[in-house]
């Protein structure tokens, strides 16, 4: 146990700007520096000489007492203890606080001290409270806009569809204004799907599954047919890719933002590679490669913020699926990344452990 001499006691005790309580070794209070004074609302003459449960008499801190009376009298040479949950306290003017204690021993003059330190955290849990309640509040805020929308959204896809097969070839120019309406709604309704799934990203807790990585990804493959057909793409795929731990409507989304990203940006004949590799640390590392114009070194730590598109010049997209990329596969406890070259193409790549 460190030895500890009168002067560094009285430095400690001025110097604290946190609640500094000082006991003897039956657990009383034999100091009470400022910092106590105003965490508590008791001035030192009214506290010294009683006992640190007198300071504690909010419910919910009898298993916090027990712990440090048995840590004050124990004749073990342990020098510190951190009370890991915060500890409620009761104000003398009965208002409570929440506070993070840590408490040390020490050898003085006089017989072994016990030091407790208290950090006020009320308006810290206050602040994380309310941050949580306002995010619960605009997920639901954005899941009821979102489902709002997609219903006029679609009514309005299939009225443009509607047209288009009333005009025929007759008329090009009203063709082509009844293709461009529906084109739009179906875009504004795949950027609702991409709000509604990263609210359920952000709210939902994951419970892992495993996941049979080639069928899935046969089934994205005829998903995407048509736009790998409208770009003229070719994809070429392993024999056989690793199975991995997830969830499976999530990492289907995964596979449709790199795939439909490396057949809209890659070259004009889209020649992507899909494959995997198992890493050391129990990983599976999966990716797509496309032939593409590649992207500056400089843009590519943004690529996956919300609101950053792939390329200012060549994308007509918004911004949120690699975003929603990486908050999904950070959930899965992967991570995400790109590798690429001005002009030589890039790799889009995510981890998930591995099966």
């Amino acid at each position: 146990m460190d030895r500890i001499d009168e002067a560094l006691v009285a430095m400690l005790m001025e110097d604290t700007v946190d609640a500094l309580v000082m006991l003897d070794e039956t657990g009383h209070i034999i100091r009470f520096n400022k910092g106590a004074e105003n965490l508590f609302g008791y001035p030192a003459e009214e506290v010294i000489g009683q006992p640190l449960s007198a300071l504690m008499s909010h419910k919910g801190t009898s298993s916090h007492l027990e712990r440090i009376a048995q840590f004050v009298q124990s004749p073990d040479p342990a020098r510190m203890m951190t009370v890991s949950n915060d500890i409620y306290g009761t104000r003398k003017d009965g208002s409570i606080f929440i506070a993070r204690a840590s408490i040390s021993k020490f050898l003085s003059a006089d017989g072994p001290i016990v030091a407790a330190l208290f950090r006020n955290i009320t308006e810290q849990k206050e602040v994380e409270t309310a941050l949580v309640q306002h995010n619960l509040e605009l997920d639901a805020f954005a899941h009821t806009v979102a489902h709002d929308l997609k219903n006029p959204l679609g009514l309005l896809a299939g009225f443009a569809d509607v047209l288009v097969s009333e005009i025929g070839e007759e008329d090009n120019k009203l063709n082509l204004l009844g293709e461009k309406i529906r084109e739009y709604a179906l875009r504004s309704i795949h950027i609702v799907d991409e709000i509604l799934l990263l609210s359920s990203v952000r709210r939902e807790d994951v419970v892992l599954e495993p996941i049979d990585m080639q069928p899935l990804l046969y089934e994205v493959l005829e998903q995407l047919q048509p736009v790998t057909n409208m770009y003229r793409g070719l994809i070429r795929l392993p024999e056989r890719l690793p199975a991995a731990w997830g969830k499976t409507s999530w990492v289907e989304e995964v596979w449709i933002n790199y795939l439909s990203n490396a057949l809209k940006y890659g070259g004009s004949h889209p020649s992507i590679s899909i494959g995997a590799d198992l890493l050391e640390d129990g990983m599976v590392r999966y990716w797509v490669q496309d032939n593409g114009p590649g992207i500056p070194e400089e843009k590519q730590e943004d690529l996956f913020i919300e609101f950053n598109q792939l390329t200012q010049a060549r994308t007509q997209g918004y911004g949120l699926g690699l975003s929603i990329v990486r908050r999904i596969v950070e959930k899965l406890g992967g991570e995400v990344g790109v590798e690429s070259k001005h002009g030589e193409g890039s790799i889009f790549y995510f981890t998930l452990k591995k099966l």
